[in-house]
């Protein structure tokens, strides 16, 4: 009877957070037969191998063969001896109980899992949760309901690892906050994988504080991050500080590298040199790309001895050879790609001089320059193509370039050259994008450079290409003040076709010209006042132009109506305003 008495007690308990169909199980029969099925489904799976067999039968017993979470926790207390079998039990519960554990079940898994160092299976089963829930979430549920300590540090630990994992140093800075104010330590696993997530956010500084908190709660450092904090060092210019690491026996070829890169990033080319020798003497290879930023670095001093002698280290490591044309414009693509554009300038020039350029490496050129805002040896390619009438297969190289010339530049000589370069490529067919074009317009309406900027407008007119309002507005008045009414025009209908609105005043000014012109463009100023009041962009002044217009060319009818729509939308002018506009009626 105690018996009895202890278990309809444990399920009154289990239905306050059980499903529906649980719940609705309130009876202590119905609570006994539950818990008679937990039991009995525990006791199989500890003396059956082949548990999955046995466990159909039970499955009857269960209200619509369901099982809930309150249940699953019992099972998994009585069977957490036997991990395996109780992990294998929730995959089988979830496809054939149409189990849906709860954040409680989940962590109560993930321990069992952490306990018996089935570190792959917890990190699988966090994987799911770091994509729903929310950090505070998952700590806080791992704080509340993990048992043992050490249990919660692997998870919590694994928890970092998922989010870094996941793309999001955020969220694992915020994991090691909370493990810090719960007085845990992540694992070297996990403080590896945020410092790696730190160092190629370039968040140096921030990983430099990671380390030191490493140092402080005595985690002993492993070859990696003696590789990322070196790396770090010498990101900050600090090479010296690698040296001397270096010299207490901490030393591999990544921290070798990080070490080349810095001293050719500072200039100290004999550094370079001597480092190199050293790792030959130590078998220790450099890579293409290490060698790659040496030979950029050398010829961004533009230094022809010490290009050469890049260039000699790199024939004898058997990078390329400077012979074969081939070998060459592969060599150039690729260190366009590493965005290495004075090492493939240098290289470019000179097959250029030796009439051993392919068609798609002056397109790679043009490309690795325009992205690197290198605007002037870009155009120099540009007009190199133009002149040979090179065919370039990647449209992309065009549209990168355009994009490049899309910039607001203080010298009016070389802006004045790259806007008519800029809409040469246009005329091509080769537009920037949306948001460039309109900068470079705004710029050019800004600086009251008003023929440039028609010159652009005409290029893309016909392209389905839209500006922002403000530049579009200034052009607008500057066609209305000018009398060039039609390019207004087919502005406006540009700007409606793209649904798109002006500023009030621009408007305004557009309507007073139209109407201006009596009969010969009042349609015009109609449609354009319709589309205006389509779009809410009429104001008092708007519905008094086109009031004061319709009564000048006699269409009273049409006024009369624009009269009663101004007073029913409350935007009656000032009183003065008013009369004037009413004697047109008379």
């Amino acid at each position: 009877m105690v018996l009895l008495h202890k278990s309809i007690g444990l399920f009154k308990r289990f239905s306050t957070s059980a499903t529906q169909s649980t719940s609705s199980a309130s009876d202590w029969k119905t609570q006994l037969t539950l818990f008679r099925s937990a039991n009995e489904i525990s006791s199989i799976l500890l003396q059956r191998r082949n548990w999955n067999t046995h466990l159909r039968y039970v499955k009857s017993k269960l209200p619509r063969a369901t099982l809930t979470p309150p249940l699953f926790l019992h099972i998994l207390r009585e069977t957490r001896k036997s991990p395996k079998t109780a992990l294998g039990f929730f995959d089988w519960a979830k496809t054939h109980l149409r189990f849906e554990p709860d954040l409680k079940s989940h962590c109560r898994v993930i321990e069992v899992a952490t306990e018996a160092g089935l570190l792959e299976r917890a990190e699988a089963l966090l994987s799911p949760l770091v994509e729903t829930h929310s950090v505070s979430m998952i700590v806080g549920s791992m704080q509340r309901w993990f048992e043992g300590e050490g249990s919660l540090s692997i998870s919590l630990s694994l928890t970092l690892e998922c989010y870094v994992l996941k793309g999001s140093y955020q969220n694992g800075l915020e994991v090691f906050s909370s493990m810090r104010r719960l007085r845990l330590s992540p694992s070297v696993s996990a403080y590896n994988s945020l410092l790696d997530s730190l160092v190629k956010e370039k968040q140096f500084r921030v990983a430099l504080c990671l380390y030191c908190a490493m140092v402080r709660n005595g985690v002993v450092s492993d070859g990696l991050t003696w590789d990322l904090v070196a790396q770090v060092l010498c990101e900050h210019g600090k090479y010296k500080s690698v040296v001397k690491l270096m010299e207490t026996g901490v030393e591999s070829c990544k921290i070798y590298t990080n070490l080349v890169e810095c001293y050719s990033r500072n200039g100290e080319f004999d550094a370079v040199f001597s480092v190199i020798h050293e790792m030959d003497d130590k078998n220790l290879e450099l890579s293409f790309c290490s060698y790659s930023c040496v030979l950029d670095d050398v010829c961004r001093l533009g230094d022809t001895e010490l290009i050469n002698k890049v260039l000699g280290l790199m024939v004898e490591k058997k990078f390329f050879t400077l012979d074969d044309s081939v070998v060459s414009g592969q060599i150039i693509e690729r260190l366009c790609d590493m965005g290495k554009t004075f090492a493939s300038e240098m290289l470019f020039h000179r097959a250029c001089n030796g009439g051993t350029v392919q068609d798609q490496t002056y397109g790679c050129m043009l490309k690795a320059l325009s992205r690197n805002g290198r605007i002037k040896e870009a155009v120099d390619v540009y007009r190199l193509i133009c002149r040979k009438g090179v065919s370039l297969l990647d449209e992309n190289c065009y549209n990168e370039f355009a994009n490049a010339l899309c910039r607001d530049d203080d010298d009016d000589n070389n802006s004045e050259e790259e806007h008519e370069l800029l809409v040469d490529v246009i005329k091509r067919g080769f537009v920037p994008c949306t948001q460039k074009l309109s900068e470079v317009l705004a710029a050019m309406c800004r600086k009251r450079r008003w023929n440039q900027a028609e010159k652009l407008l005409d290029s893309v007119m016909e392209m389905d290409v839209y500006f922002d309002s403000f530049s579009c507005g200034l052009l607008m008045e500057r066609y209305c003040r000018t009398g060039k009414l039609e390019k207004a025009m087919v502005l406006h209908e540009k700007i409606k076709k793209m649904k798109g609105s002006l500023d009030v005043n621009a408007y305004n000014a557009v309507l007073d010209k139209l109407m201006m012109r009596q009969r010969t463009m009042v349609e015009e100023a109609v449609q354009v006042f319709e589309y205006m009041k389509e779009m809410s962009t009429m104001n008092s002044k708007s519905f008094v132009i086109m009031i004061h217009g319709l009564c000048r060319v006699k269409e009273m009818k049409k006024a009369m109506k624009y009269h009663d729509e101004m007073l029913m939308l409350g935007l009656k002018p000032d009183l003065a305003s008013y009369k004037r506009l009413i004697l047109g009626f008379t």
